[in-house]
């Protein structure tokens, strides 16, 4: 190799580094700090997405690993930012949305306990009972009877 090969290789390699690092800054530039910051709370966006998946499995379990995948994030990433976010564990935040439902659920008379039980995914009757006193302060048979008097009222 002579010296003008050589000179040419090492300016090629130095355009090169200066290229990248333009192409560094003008990147993070342009995304918040926050979208790399495991601390971050989950954008609206994710957790739209978390919403969907854990309403679309009220009936069955989910795996932290797989909604975390959803996310494309690892499970300890998605557990302390969901957290962080929500201010309950995902599977807090199963239960509210399946007592939720279980809400709605009740303001149709022709449907038995059981039968929402089973809709929102808990084994039975008293396992309804437990998870809906614990979020709502009442039974789900009061909490029917006092919406049928709130709308005959």
């Amino acid at each position: 190799m002579d010296e003008s090969e050589n000179s040419s290789l090492s300016s090629d390699y130095i355009a090169w580094i200066i290229v990248a690092n333009v192409l560094a800054k003008q990147v993070n530039m342009a995304v918040p700090s926050t979208a790399y910051n495991g601390q971050a709370p989950l954008s609206e966006a994710q957790m739209k997405r978390v919403h969907d998946y854990l309403f679309n499995r009220l009936s069955g379990g989910f795996q932290i690993a797989e909604l975390a995948a959803t996310l494309g994030m690892s499970r300890t990433s998605f557990f302390k930012r969901f957290g962080r976010t929500a201010r309950v564990t995902p599977n807090q935040y199963l239960q509210i949305l399946r007592v939720e439902k279980a809400k709605m659920l009740l303001r149709n008379e022709d449907i038995t306990l059981i039968e929402i039980a089973f809709a929102c995914g808990y084994a039975d009757q008293s396992h309804l009972a437990r998870f809906f006193k614990r979020y709502v302060r009442m039974s789900p048979g009061r909490y029917r009877s006092k919406m049928r008097e709130d709308d005959i009222a």
